[in-house]
Formats: C-alpha cells, sequence, structure tokens
C-alpha cells in the first residue's frame, strides 16, 4: 500500500501542470469514535466548507484550484485564493470535504461515491486557503 501510495504522488508531482486531481485512492468507511470525535478529527482532518489552491508563476499566470461543498457552490463568504490568468480546476459537488493542513491532504466524498477519495496538495502551491465548516 505504501508504494502504491508512494507512485500516486510521484505520478501527481510529474504531471502537476496538468494535474487530474481525481486521481484518488480508496479508504474504508470513517466510522465514529468514542469521546464525541470522529476518526477525521482524531487523524488531523477537520471539515471544510472550501479549500482553494494555486500556483501563480510571475504573479499572474499558473494553476488554481477551487474545491467547494454543494451548499458553498455559489462561493459566497469563502476564503479562496485567487488568479487572473490560470488554468482553473473547479470543482463544486462535494459532498463532504475535510482537510489536513499538516499533510496538505483533503479527503472528500461526491454523490456516488461509498468510500473516502484523497487528494495531497502539492508542495510548490504558494497559496491554500479553506473555510472550516
Amino acid at each position: 500500500m505504501k508504494n502504491l501510495s508512494i507512485l500516486f504522488i510521484t505520478l501527481f508531482l510529474v504531471s502537476c501542470e496538468e494535474a487530474d486531481e481525481n486521481n484518488t485512492k480508496d479508504e474504508m468507511e470513517v466510522p465514529e469514535t468514542s469521546g464525541n470525535k470522529t476518526e477525521e478529527e482524531i487523524n488531523g482532518y477537520f471539515g471544510v466548507k472550501n479549500i482553494s489552491h494555486s500556483k501563480l508563476m510571475g504573479s499572474v499566470y499558473g494553476n488554481l484550484t477551487r474545491l467547494r461543498l454543494e451548499l458553498y457552490s455559489d462561493g459566497e463568504n469563502l476564503d479562496e485564493c485567487g488568479c487572473s490568468a490560470c488554468n482553473n480546476n473547479f470543482q463544486f459537488d462535494f459532498r463532504e470535504l475535510y482537510f489536513n493542513p499538516n499533510s496538505r491532504s483533503i479527503k472528500y466524498k461526491k454523490e456516488g461515491d461509498l468510500t473516502y477519495q484523497f487528494i495531497t496538495i502539492p508542495s510548490d502551491r504558494t497559496c491554500v486557503r479553506y473555510t472550516e465548516d
């Protein structure tokens, strides 16, 4: 499993400019644990309304990603990265969205997903913003 994770990360970084951020791996359903803390909280994840990240080149061009829960698809009152002339990857159809700032990992489910999917924000992304749920 560790080798598979390294392979996914390597492939993602190699194709960073044209990254299809839907490269994912599965994990089992997350049960609630004792002490009123969910598995997400124990593993360093917390719920977010949105998360965005960008890599700018020359302070104008670059890549911009915005991920939002369906409920907040209008983007109103959300803290997000911006870019004037970026290649955009906007996805506003998430049912569940979690973020772990220590590992820069995003955990999510979309409509029809039975298991959680994961994305890791590359280290070359200088702007990372989110709004806690």
